[in-house]
């Protein structure tokens, strides 16, 4: 196995901030993961406070949006 084949095998997951993977919904949508208080569907005591939650991304990066959302959700 070359180099080049090494690499690319080993980098095959995404290096891009994914937004709008956990749906955010009422409880009777089937779809969606989350309720408006970011609370998981089904789990106790566990929160999504991460880009997830967010449908879309304007920016090129995520980060920033990440770190305010968990700033403000440390609060409660």
């Amino acid at each position: 196995m070359n180099v080049t084949s090494m690499f690319s095998k080993a980098w095959k997951q995404s290096l891009q901030h994914q937004v709008g993977t956990c749906k955010m919904d009422a409880f009777n949508d089937s779809e969606a993961v989350v309720d408006s208080q970011l609370k998981v569907y089904g789990v106790e005591n566990l929160r999504v406070v991460d880009a997830s939650i967010m449908p879309t991304n304007r920016r090129p990066s995520a980060c920033k949006a990440d770190v305010i959302t968990a700033t403000l959700w440390n609060r409660y």
